[in-house]
């Protein structure tokens, strides 16, 4: 039996993927380049759960340290 990943064909996964990204809301005020690459979901309006656009995962970040947080982890990815 084939996954629900594998029966669905490659440009609906595509469509999904840039549909979770457009989703994503900048940070209020952000003026660093690193949020190019992150966003976070409309629901969460204290902005406190960052995610990256690229693989859609949550970045463990704090407020202290979010911005460099942000670029040390798209130089991981």
């Amino acid at each position: 039996m084939a996954s629900k990943d594998e029966a669905e064909p490659a440009s609906s996964k595509q469509k999904d993927q840039s549909k979770e990204i457009e989703d994503l809301i900048v940070k209020r005020g952000a003026t660093s380049v690193a949020w190019t690459w992150f966003g976070y979901e409309k629901s969460d309006t204290p902005q406190k759960t960052v995610l990256c656009k690229l693989c859609h995962k949550l970045v463990p970040t704090t407020t202290q340290t979010r911005q460099t947080s942000l670029t040390t982890y798209t130089r991981i990815t």
